[in-house]
């Protein structure tokens, strides 16, 4: 055993350090035949790796190639304008541009957002900007003025808020209220607080005097608790009649302001009244009254003097009474008669 281990160790030191010889010797080198065939199998190695080794380096160029494919990644907005164009390697993730949104406006805010999701590289491929225009809304408040709040809702840039109606105090005789809102309603252009402002007014009524024909005389304001008066001078009154007096009046009693009114002139026709006396011949009155115009006063009735033996008295007014026509004075005439009497002279015997 030891012998033959010598024998293969004289062997390897006798073996040319080269894949050849080291084939020679595991071979022990006993023939020329072993030798060319060991050539043989030597260059058939060699061709081998030769080809192994030219499989391998054609291998790794396609995977170089193909790992640095590139594709061209476009990025471009609305209209179709370039931001941004590269080529980018397959697999990796392109740079995305800033992209820009138009300033905000008091009318809309703008919102900015690619077509898709932005993704690895896979192919060619076109990002689109898409700005997206969003119309602002405001609060707008209507409050009264203690700022308690009448109504509030929010309403889009340019649309005309409406104004909520609110309750005004109750008129008193002597005050009116008005409210109104501290400026003009108009169409939104941002947040917006309007405030009712109710103010109070001694109140005035308008008070007009008509003429007869309903023209006015006079129009004015009054207020409450005052008496009015038509200041205008009046129009001429038809002359009076012995019968009639003529006077201006009001259809109705002037009272203090509560209200609207108006009041109009009326011709009043008032029936004369004339004093009528009874009187006797002295001037004694035995009446006197006031007789409307057309009546026929009655006349008292007078006593005439006791007849006595030398006179008989009897009394007539100086004139016929009548329907009244104007003043007049009755006077009561009394008229004393002296009495005859027959004297007769006769005899004894009655004879005339």
């Amino acid at each position: 055993m030891k012998k033959k281990l010598l024998t293969m160790l004289l062997a390897l030191s006798m073996c040319v350090p080269v894949s050849i010889g080291m084939a020679s010797c595991f071979n022990g080198g006993s023939d020329t035949s072993s030798s060319n065939s060991s050539e043989v199998d030597s260059t058939d190695s060699t061709d081998s790796t030769d080809s192994t080794d030219s499989t391998d380096s054609t291998d790794s160029t396609d995977s170089t190639e193909q790992q640095e494919k590139k594709y061209l990644i476009k990025f471009v907005d609305e209209e179709g304008s370039i931001l941004k164009e590269e080529e980018v390697k397959e697999g990796e993730m392109p740079v995305v541009p800033v992209a820009t949104t138009p300033e905000n406006t008091a009318e809309y805010t703008y919102s900015g957002a690619w077509d898709k999701e932005i993704a690895t590289v896979s192919g060619e491929a076109t990002y689109t900007w898409i700005v997206t225009a969003t119309k602002n809304s405001y609060l707008i408040k209507f409050v009264d003025e203690a700022g308690e709040t009448l109504k509030e809702e929010t309403l889009e840039y340019g649309v005309t808020p409406v104004a909520p109606n609110p309750t005004l105090p109750d008129d008193t005789v002597e005050h009116t209220y008005l409210g109104s809102w501290d400026k003009e309603i108009v169409s939104v252009t941002g947040e917006a607080v309007y405030t009712w402002i109710v103010t109070e007014y001694d109140k005035e009524y308008t008070i007009t005097f008509l003429d007869i024909d309903g023209n006015v005389l006079q129009s004015s304001a009054v207020k409450p608790g005052e008496i009015p008066s038509c200041t205008v001078a009046m129009p001429a009154l038809p002359e009076d009649t012995a019968e009639y007096a003529y006077s201006w009046a009001w259809d109705k009693e002037i009272v203090s302001v509560s209200g609207e009114a108006t009041y109009q002139l009326q011709l009043v026709s008032e029936k004369k009244s004339y004093t009528i006396s009874f009187v006797t011949e002295d001037g004694n009155i035995l009446q006197s009254d006031s007789v409307e115009y057309g009546i026929t006063p009655v006349a008292p009735t007078v006593a005439t003097p006791e007849n006595t033996a030398e006179y008989t008295y009897s009394g007539a007014w100086d004139k016929e009474i009548v329907a009244v026509r104007g003043e007049a004075t009755y006077t009561w005439v009394v008229t004393a008669t002296k009495n005859s009497y027959l004297v007769k002279f006769v005899d004894e015997a009655g004879e005339t």
